[in-house]
């Protein structure tokens, strides 16, 4: 149970809507038996998620700045892991529109089906009446996009939701009536019908269109908040503070703190040197599901999995549950055995979780489609994060690379033994071995080996004539 209550309240001097926060005052509430036993602690940890939203409502909340002011005078040191997330934590993304060429989801028709309902319910709906011609106006975007196979990005005019801004009154009380129906019914389409309504309270609004590398077309609604709201707290902070993260962020983060000391500290148990890359095959084996290409994959998992316990790693959800289907041969029973771990890239379990599995199959490319942050790098291009020479567009592949790197590393790293004592192993099929390698050099830190398929079948052959 979470130990603050949010509420949004409408202030009529200002004519804003705030976030009210209140101390969650069941004695169940974990967080609240913490804040009454503060001393009784060494360390408080808290998601980057929930301190941004204690520090947004300690702006205008008493009861959320008591709160803060608590937390901070308790402590010594603040320590923010995985660093890049004070930026990134301020941008949302939900669907609009999915089409996989087989099936079609149409969040904004069902939103609009949602609003009806609604709307047969209370008489007095002309806000309701405005937020569903914002609706309509998404998905006419939705449909001009249609039109091209290329990603698109475009940002929403205010024009388009000025009469829903959350200086209207009206949005409380929408938003409250949003939450009863949905605590009463649990339709999952009030949910996203909340998602998009809270969207509009957003600094900034981005429509976009991403085309991924098996053809699926995705649109998605991309909210940003004031992106500088947690690095301008913590550089007024009277604390010392330190900033990690595993892979070097994509930003000099000289332009967001001040007086920062760079330290190094690099692979002190020498986990990288217990681990090898081996690359199999150097195309992205998923464009197409043609007949030769799943033998491959087949024969792949098949060769490296026989021997070991092995944990499987797929592009995308997609391409697992594509995977998984001829996985489903009678034939493969035992290769299914072999496979403890069988999931996606950007999982939660490719991610900081712990595992004894010291082999990796690695199927397909970490890159995410292309222009998939575009709006994030206009942004970042108007805030002045990159040097003038850096266009948008430049910008964008700054990102999407950092993000391609930073979640194959993370994801290899669940294999590596963190004692740096026994060797792990990490096939690659579906990259190219040269970009792995560039990938490591921007990383600053001990990295592991990359071989080729030919090289580890030489070094296999000669350790087991070693054996003989």
């Amino acid at each position: 149970m979470s130990g603050l209550i949010e509420k949004w309240k409408f202030n009529k001097n200002n004519q804003e809507l705030e976030l009210e926060i209140k101390r969650n005052r069941n004695p169940k509430c974990y967080f609240q038996k913490v804040l009454s036993e503060l001393e009784s602690y060494d360390i408080i940890y808290l998601s980057t998620q929930k301190f941004k939203v204690l520090i947004n409502a300690s702006k205008h909340s008493k009861e959320a700045r008591k709160m803060l002011n608590e937390l901070i005078q308790w402590c010594d040191l603040i320590f923010f892991d995985e660093c890049y997330h004070l930026l990134s934590v301020n941008f949302k993304e939900m669907d609009l529109f999915i089409d996989d060429g087989k099936k079609q989801i149409d969040i904004l028709s069902e939103a609009k089906l949602t609003i009806e309902k609604l709307q047969d319910m209370h008489t007095d709906s002309g806000f309701l009446n405005d937020f569903e011609q914002f609706i309509e106006n998404l998905q006419k975007k939705v449909k001009e996009m249609s039109t091209t196979t290329k990603s698109i990005c475009m940002k929403i005019s205010e024009m388009d939701y000025n009469t829903l801004k959350v200086g209207n009154s009206d949005f409380v009380k929408w938003y409250s009536i949003m939450i009863d129906y949905f605590k009463k019914t649990d339709d999952i389409n009030i949910k996203q019908l909340v998602k998009l309504f809270l969207s509009i309270s957003a600094k900034n609004i981005y429509i976009q269109q991403r085309i991924s590398f098996d053809g699926e077309r995705r649109v998605i609604l991309a909210s940003v908040d004031d992106i500088t709201s947690m690095t301008t707290w913590i550089n007024q902070l009277n604390k010392p503070f330190l900033l990690t993260d595993a892979v070097k962020p994509p930003i000099n983060l000289d332009i967001l703190f001040d007086n920062l000391i760079d330290v190094n500290i690099n692979d002190p148990m020498g986990t990288a040197k217990k681990q090898s890359i081996i690359i199999c095959q150097q195309y992205d084996p998923f464009y197409q599901w043609s007949k030769p290409k799943r033998e491959y994959v087949i024969n792949f998992i098949q060769k490296y999995s026989l021997e070991k316990e092995v944990f499987l790693v797929s592009q995308s959800i997609n391409y697992k549950k594509k995977l998984n289907y001829f996985l489903k041969d009678g034939k493969l029973k035992e290769i299914k055995n072999k496979i403890r771990i069988n999931t996606y890239q950007r999982n939660p379990l490719t991610i900081g979780v712990k595992s004894d599995l010291r082999r990796m199959l690695c199927i397909g490319s970490s890159f995410i489609p292309r222009h998939s942050y575009d709006y994030i790098a206009e942004i970042y291009k108007k805030l002045g994060y990159f040097s003038e020479k850096y266009n948008v567009q430049n910008i964008s592949n700054v990102l999407e690379n950092h993000e391609a790197r930073q979640t194959f590393f993370q994801t290899i790293s669940r294999v590596k033994d963190p004692f740096g004592k026994i060797q792990s192993e990490v096939f690659v099929f579906g990259m190219k071995g040269d970009v792995i390698s560039n990938w490591f050099k921007q990383l600053g830190i001990a990295v592991p080996e990359i071989i080729s398929e030919k090289e580890y079948k030489k070094r296999i052959t000669s350790f087991s004539d070693t054996l003989e």
